[in-house]
């Protein structure tokens, strides 16, 4: 039996022995390149079958002032930082893994199991961090552990444990893991009652716990890391300014470790459920680059991207809405005024208040989706899954 840091070195190295090509820059390596476009140029980049349905700002005096706005959080998640995660309430994966062992095993041989070990090494990573003026290597600063790892209480002091790890996705656990598998007393997940089972769910809900079915939360913090937005990091420390993220194609590939059915086999989502996963994460993409865009306070690299990422999800949205009627999106949308052109017209109340807007849109939509009627999104949905999952 090989040990977890075993294991994360093989991973590291492509589980095969020879070193991968993968530079931990970020989150992720992925992504297109970032137009270096003033704020009034037009775009003139299209994606792929999409209408001009384009993000517009004012000038950068506007986008200075819209970094003192304040918005709400959705739920549990934190805009701009994920999760909550308590370090104090925070088990470690090796709890999870008393039950789930078979999700446990798959994660172990993913790149969120071995940025533990892999990042800490990576000369990139130094280098952002000397840049960034970070003292005792990124393990020992908020700026990298908020991301790219799970940190738990060690005698008084928090520690980071593992890379990202169940409860990075899941929420913190010590309050909710005795709850979510309590199926009543002689009671197993087949035979548990349906009012149990209802409880169950909201005790753990309330607990903190972020369950597969909560589609818009766990879009929301894969979202608010894979967006980068922290202006400092990017313009300063010269990390990547987001990534490619889709939350279908990443959720179906090599993090993918759905063993609740069938502890030997990784199911993958059906096709009615990628429809939903699809739609949410679409707006879930823009809501966190308009956070992000709240955050610009000087032109550079993360200005950029930002505003180019805005652009290149509204456009996406659009198509999406072009293939099927979804209320609660088309209403949040139909309030923000468009140009001639179809751009949005984003003024610094609407800028402020959009993002919160499309998070509740996305929660009651998930809510109550169950994709059979989605199908006109079948022909958006990416193929090629990023990476490829355990069996």
């Amino acid at each position: 039996m090989q040990s977890r840091n075993e294991k994360s070195n093989l991973v590291s190295r492509g589980m095969g022995g020879s070193p991968m090509k993968r530079r931990y820059s970020g989150p992720d390596t992925a992504g297109a390149s970032v137009p270096q476009e003033v704020v009034n140029a037009p775009h003139h980049r299209r994606a792929r079958g999409a209408h001009s349905a384009i993000v517009a700002f004012a000038t950068i005096a506007t986008l200075l002032a819209f970094a003192t706005v304040v918005h709400a959080a959705p739920e549990a998640v934190s805009p701009g930082t994920g999760l909550h995660m308590d370090p104090a309430k925070v088990v470690g994966s090796a709890k999870c893994a008393e039950c789930h062992k078979a999700e446990d095993n798959a994660w172990q041989h993913t790149h969120h199991f071995a940025t533990f070990a892999a990042l800490p090494k990576e000369k990139r990573a130094k280098e952002i961090a000397d840049a960034m003026g970070l003292e005792g290597g990124i393990r020992r600063n908020n700026t990298c552990l908020n991301c790219h790892f799970t940190v738990q209480n060690k005698e008084g002091a928090a520690t980071p444990i593992a890379g990202v790890s169940c409860e990075s996705c899941h929420g913190a656990a010590k309050d909710w893991v005795a709850l979510h598998n309590d199926y009543g007393q002689g009671k197993t997940r087949e035979t548990e009652a349906a009012d149990h089972k209802k409880k169950r769910h909201d005790d753990a809900d309330a607990a903190g716990m972020v369950r597969k079915d909560r589609i818009n939360l766990i879009a929301a913090n894969c979202y608010s890391c894979h967006t980068v937005p922290n202006q400092e990091l990017v313009n300063k420390g010269g990390h990547k300014a987001g990534s490619d993220f889709e939350l279908v194609s990443w959720s179906q590939g090599e993090v993918r470790h759905d063993y609740l059915l069938n502890q030997s086999k990784n199911a993958e989502e059906t096709p009615q459920r990628k429809r939903v996963l699809y739609v949410v994460g679409q707006a879930t993409d823009l809501e966190y680059a308009l956070r992000g865009a709240q955050k610009i306070t000087e032109k550079g690299a993360y200005r950029d991207a930002m505003l180019a990422r805005v652009r290149n999800a509204t456009v996406k949205l659009d198509e999406v809405l072009k293939k099927v009627k979804i209320a609660e999106y088309d209403e949040v949308l139909a309030g923000v005024p468009r140009a001639d052109t179809g751009q949005l017209k984003l003024s610094k109340d609407i800028l402020a208040s959009l993002p919160d807007k499309l998070a509740a849109a996305s929660q009651a939509f998930a809510a109550k989706s169950d994709g059979a009627a989605l199908e006109g999104v079948d022909a958006l949905i990416p193929k090629d899954m990023k990476g490829t999952a355990q069996p």
